[in-house]
């Protein structure tokens, strides 16, 4: 099976506690509504029942269930610490937003388990 390899957005906002980083709050870099468009525009490459509770405000930030656009992988979660902590993001990861340039065809392969996945 061909392994294709996604950015894990993860890497880029989150402390070695697994703790979004603090320095990156209240730094907004981008268009929201647009940043928000394209997270909706993912798939669903995995399901989990959990939910995460943010660390700043105390709401649920929502669940645990990742999303790739087939060069990033996100959690559903993001979405409130864009939406509600404007949290910074990226600049490699804004620019493909930018591009708005989703291949639907790398989704579908990868949401039906077609190629391996890495994450980096």
């Amino acid at each position: 099976m061909k392994v294709h390899k996604l950015n894990n957005i993860l890497n880029y906002i989150l402390t070695d506690d697994e703790l979004v980083k603090s320095s990156l709050i209240e730094r907004q870099n981008y268009n929201l509504d647009q940043i928000i468009n394209y997270l909706d525009k993912g798939g669903k490459v995995s399901t989990v029942s959990s939910k995460r509770q943010c660390e700043f405000c105390g709401k649920i930030a929502g669940s645990i269930n990742y999303y790739t656009d087939g060069n990033w992988v996100w959690p559903e979660w993001l979405k409130h610490y864009i939406s509600d902590h404007a949290i910074n993001l990226p600049n490699i990861f804004i620019e493909k937003v930018k591009e708005d340039n989703i291949d639907e065809n790398l989704i579908r392969r990868i949401v039906n388990q077609e190629l391996e996945i890495e994450l980096s």
